[in-house]
């Protein structure tokens, strides 16, 4: 535990303690020498008390108690600082998270081929009711590099959607406020165009998508890492890797098509799982020759 705050003689620690508590924070208000001072159990939450403590610090006596004005007020001033705490803490997945749902919303979850066709990694034009693909080179030859990670954000399904979305909230930021923005960014970038390359080569299509390959990859780097560091939390289980391992087995059968899932990305979850595995490796060894 670190100690965060000292309180001023006469100040309430019940305020701050219940806002600590509404972000999850685990923390203990303690009465030592005459005043109270306020414990955090994790110093990686250091960032948000600090921000917390200042919104506190700034509110007037008379915002302390009060009637329903003051308290609406309170909290839209606590609303605003969870979200100016979450764009700080955790912008990447914030922006992959906005960025995915606003594609599915203009390419109609796969059904407006127009706007398909910009996200695929190589163009698709739609003529006389007929869809014709081009390879790769095409991509290559107009400089068009953004389409090797833009099918992440490509999705066929509601069900395809939410949970893909719920793993990225969950598991990456989590690994963004560990590992850093720069570092979760350009893992993702590695992860997501790693599993779109194989997962065209194996099909041989552009019709294909989801950010499936980068939560198995997140996955991968998020079990594997507590094995390398001992200090680094669990957050992945073990029941939940088998539920995943298992998941990516049925992947391989028609089960997901006869449950009216569509045929999977299989190769894009493979190769995200191993990619998310080699990067722990490579992250693993560097954190421990710096």
């Amino acid at each position: 535990m670190f100690l965060a705050y000292r309180f001023l003689e006469g100040q309430s620690p019940e305020k701050l303690s219940k806002m600590l508590w509404q972000n999850k924070i685990g923390h203990q208000v303690v009465f030592q020498q005459g005043v109270n001072e306020l414990w955090v159990v994790d110093a990686q939450h250091a960032h948000d008390v600090k921000h917390l403590i200042s919104v506190y610090e700034g509110r007037s006596p008379e915002d302390m108690g009060g009637d329903g004005n003051r308290s609406y007020s309170r909290t839209n001033s606590f609303n605003r600082s969870k979200l100016f705490i979450a764009i700080k803490s955790y912008p990447i997945t914030l922006a992959l998270i906005l960025i995915t749902l606003f594609i599915s919303l203009i390419t109609e979850l796969g059904r407006n081929y127009t706007f398909l066709g910009w996200f695929t990694i190589t163009p698709i034009v739609v003529e006389n009711n007929m869809l014709y693909t081009q390879s790769l080179t095409s991509m290559l030859d107009t400089h068009s590099y953004w389409r090797l990670f833009t099918p992440a954000f490509l999705h066929f399904s509601m069900m395809h959607l939410v949970f893909n979305l719920l793993w990225i909230w969950e598991i990456g930021r989590k690994l963004e406020m560990k590992i850093g923005s720069f570092l979760w960014l350009f893992g993702a970038l590695v992860i997501a165009i790693s599993s779109n390359l194989f997962q065209y080569w194996e099909v041989e299509s552009p019709l294909f998508g989801g950010l499936s390959g980068l939560v198995y990859g997140c996955i991968g780097f998020a079990w594997l890492m507590p094995y390398l560091n001992s200090k680094w939390a669990s957050l992945i289980s073990p029941g939940l890797m088998v539920f995943f391992m298992i998941w990516l087995g049925i992947g391989y059968t028609d089960l997901p098509s006869s449950l009216g899932l569509g045929n999977m990305a299989n190769t894009a979850h493979l190769v995200g799982l191993i990619s998310g595995l080699l990067s722990a490796l490579v992250y693993g060894l560097i954190a421990k020759i710096r």
